[in-house]
């Protein structure tokens, strides 16, 4: 199976990429996208929403009209029914919790190419509630801005959307997390990155590397 992962910053990328190299006889990443079509044809388009902006589900919908793209999954936080219905609705073969581990993640991909449409969630459902914050996953190699500086990649997401001057309740609709929920994501990642104010958060974001840039990339070998 051929996969091409999808994200504004390489850093995110290629963490999933090293994420599933112990799967890399059966699930080959040829490429590491942004915001353009595949090179080359693939079974499935990985979409990484860390950090996206209100337009994310246009991104999603460039992978789903691409004739080089089999199918489209999206590895993603949003966990209520509204979120994965507004994907599923619009077409895409998967959506996949981030707080999945990484065996589970592959097995899901191996699902989707062998034509079956998942829904892959780990500690939560598919409710219309707001459930409370759970323990994020983070293992093998799996990579985010600001984990050097001990951010969750949901706190790190917090921040890159502040960084890109999205409000509380902006961030709150696109995540599709409670305005509560969110300001308790970002108090603790102000704790941990010094800051006190949304101006000064902002000026972190933008010297850690906390904007999406548009780049493509071929592994290597």
């Amino acid at each position: 199976m051929r996969i091409s992962v999808v994200n504004d910053y390489e850093l995110v990328v290629q963490g999933v990429r090293m994420m599933l190299a112990p799967w890399s006889h059966r699930i080959e990443v040829v490429e590491l996208d942004v915001h353009s079509t595949v090179r080359q044809p693939v079974d499935i388009a990985l979409f990484d929403m860390f950090g996206q902006d209100r337009s994310a589900l246009q991104k999603v919908r460039v992978h789903l009209r691409d004739a080089g793209v089999g199918k489209v999954v999206v590895y993603s936080w949003q966990f209520t029914r509204e979120a994965a219905q507004a994907l599923l609705e619009a077409g895409v073969s998967g959506v996949i919790s981030k707080r999945l581990p990484a065996a589970r993640l592959a097995g899901a991909l191996l699902d989707v190419a062998a034509g079956h449409t998942v829904v892959a969630a780990n500690g939560w459902s598919l409710r219309g509630d707001d459930p409370a914050p759970a323990p994020e996953v983070a293992e093998n190699h799996a990579d985010w801005p600001g984990r050097e500086y001990g951010l969750t990649m949901r706190e790190a997401e917090m921040i890159a959307m502040i960084t890109q001057g999205l409000t509380n309740t902006e961030i709150a609709r696109r995540a599709f997390i409670s305005g509560n929920t969110v300001k308790s994501y970002i108090r603790a990642a102000y704790r941990k990155i010094g800051v006190t104010r949304r101006s000064q958060a902002v000026a972190w974001g933008l010297r850690h590397n906390m904007t999406p840039h548009a780049s493509r990339v071929t592994p290597a070998s």
